[in-house]
């Protein structure tokens, strides 16, 4: 089964080329082409600014081990960035388990983490209890 997170990734303009470059650079016939551009064609969420160039991405319900070629991709390329090129936010299934490095914070997809008190009223729809 295996310990699932929810990934949240912004990139700027420059952050976008350099991933297409290291996209560039791996074997176009290996599999592990194949599975790193398949997640992230399929990323459950991904919009881009047209404007800024910027772009960002959501993938719900994924295992993030290192071991794996898609995440190992992702994470050497956050390794080669600028913190000011990328917003990554990764939150586990554990309450206490987050996890946010970069420093896009003004990116134009407002990527951000979000923390409330919710609460189910007993009232009827008349507001009356």
């Amino acid at each position: 089964m295996g310990y699932r997170s929810d990934i949240g990734l912004a990139l700027t303009q420059s952050a976008v080329q350099r991933m297409h470059q290291k996209l560039n650079t791996l074997d176009k016939n290996s599999e592990a082409f194949s599975v790193i551009t398949d997640f992230i064609a399929y990323a459950d969420k991904h919009y881009e600014d047209t404007d800024s160039g910027a772009e960002v991405y959501l993938w719900e319900c994924v295992k993030w081990y290192e071991e794996f070629s898609d995440v190992s991709f992702i994470e050497n390329l956050l390794a080669e960035l600028d913190w000011k090129d990328f917003l990554f936010i990764r939150i586990g299934e554990d309450y206490d388990d987050t996890e946010v490095r970069g420093d896009f914070w003004d990116n134009p997809f407002a990527l951000e983490i979000n923390r409330g008190i919710s609460i189910i009223s007993a009232c009827d729809n008349n507001g009356e209890c």
